[in-house]
């Protein structure tokens, strides 16, 4: 591949660039707690459906972190849930009122656990709905 279609002064040096494949090294299988197969590249939907207390959504895999785009969150009665990597916290407490929800998403991702930590939710109550994440 040609260094750069740009010259240093920002003028077009080159029409076309052309890519040359030389290697193909192929993919590293990263694997969720169920030994399923995931691209880095996927997004996996967890349904959410919990009591009260801290529950672990997606447990930590070796060298990897677990990073969220989305969820949606809904309670039946007043409520506060936050999510946590391991024991540190990734959100600040939020409320959710009666028959409320919560919903927010990301066209890359809204937070990322820390290595080798669990993606944790803590409650006051229970909640339902979902989770998207991948793990990098």
């Amino acid at each position: 591949m040609k260094n750069s279609i740009y010259s240093p002064t920002g003028k077009q040096r080159y029409s076309s660039v052309s890519l040359e494949h030389t290697k193909n090294w192929g993919t590293v299988p990263v694997v969720d707690t169920n030994n399923t197969v995931i691209d880095n590249a996927d997004f996996l939907s967890l349904s959410v459906s919990v009591a009260s207390g801290t529950t672990t959504l997606v447990n930590a895999t070796a060298d990897c972190f677990i990073e969220v785009k989305d969820y949606a969150i809904s309670s039946a009665a007043n409520n506060t849930f936050k999510f946590r990597s391991g024991s540190n916290d990734l959100t600040g407490v939020m409320s959710i009122a009666a028959n409320g929800s919560i919903v927010a998403n990301s066209t890359s991702a809204l937070f990322k656990c820390n290595k080798n930590e669990t993606f944790n939710i803590v409650t006051t109550g229970p909640i339902n709905g979902h989770v998207s994440y991948r793990i990098i």
